[in-house]
Parts: structure tokens; C-alpha cells; sequence
């Protein structure tokens, strides 16, 4: 019996998505969303995933407002590949993060070794070059595709890397 490929979408505002998701769904990929890269990184350490899509601004934490935001993307690539990933990366304006208080961080987790690999589509309505080109230094193999969603490009990528044991 064949398994359901996994694809873990990370991006904080899923309620923008509703058909895409059901569409996901309805082609057989199991779809868990994370909203935040804290817990992007809790999901990861848990359990394996065949596919991420990956919004490049992405809140560290949450619903909290952060200015490390435009990272988000960035700093969730470089953790998964073990590259350093800094607790207060660069705000938009090049400036470090003012915020001291402690806090659950990438460093608190450990991705499961499968995850550190997989597929990966950028998924972003906001594009920076320099953070772009931070994400391809780690990963030169990304797929990026601008929003408002493509959805065929979407279902092409998670069909190119839905796995052989997968249904």
C-alpha cells in the first residue's frame, strides 16, 4: 500500500488559500500549514515531509509583528541546510533585531534529516533581490515563483517531486 505524499506549506496567511489548498488535497498530498517559522521548525523536527512551498516573507514568530519578517524564508532555508542561522537576522533597513527577550528559536530544533533536502517553491507577493539571492547561496536548486498563486505551476512542481512510494 502506497503512502500519501507530505507537503508542509509555510506561509502566514493560509485563509488566502482556500482552493489551492483543497485542490493539494484533493490530489492525493496530505497538506499541513505552518503561519509562523517558529513553527514551521517545530513541524519539521516531528515528522517527514516530501515537498515545501515556502513564502519568502514569513513572520518568525507568529502573529507578532517582526522586522525580520522579509527573512523569514531565508532564515527557514539556511536552518534546514545547517548553515548558521542568526536569532537576530537583518531587518529590512540592515539594522539587527532590537528584540532581547527569550524566546523559542530555529536553534531550539532539529529538522528531521529527510526534510533537510526536499523540494522547495518560493511563494511570495514581495520580492527582494538581496534576500533572493540569499536564499539561492543556500539553496541554487529553488523554484520561485511570484504570487497571486499559479496554481499549474504549483500542481507541476508537486507532481515532478511526488515520491515513487507515494499514490
Amino acid at each position: 500500500m502506497s503512502r500519501r505524499p507530505r507537503v508542509l506549506w509555510a506561509d502566514d496567511e493560509p485563509k488566502r488559500m482556500p482552493y489551492e489548498a483543497r485542490i493539494i488535497k484533493r490530489a492525493g498530498w496530505d497538506l499541513v500549514w505552518a503561519t509562523s517559522v517558529i513553527e514551521a521548525g517545530q513541524i519539521l523536527e516531528q515528522g517527514p515531509f516530501d515537498v515545501l512551498l515556502l513564502d519568502q516573507m514569513m513572520p518568525y514568530y507568529g502573529s507578532v509583528p517582526d522586522a525580520r519578517e522579509v527573512w523569514g524564508g531565508c532564515l527557514l532555508l539556511r536552518w534546514l541546510a545547517g548553515t548558521h542561522a542568526p536569532a537576530h537576522a537583518p531587518t529590512r533597513w540592515g539594522e539587527p533585531d532590537k528584540s532581547h527577550e527569550r524566546r523559542l528559536r530555529l536553534s531550539d530544533f532539529q529538522p528531521l534529516p529527510p526534510n533537510r533536502r526536499m523540494p522547495v517553491m518560493v511563494l511570495s507577493g514581495y520580492y527582494d533581490e538581496d534576500v533572493l539571492r540569499a536564499m539561492r547561496e543556500v539553496r541554487p536548486d529553488l523554484t520561485v515563483h511570484s504570487k497571486p498563486i499559479q496554481l499549474d505551476r504549483v500542481m507541476a512542481f508537486l507532481e515532478e517531486h511526488r515520491p515513487e512510494d507515494a499514490g
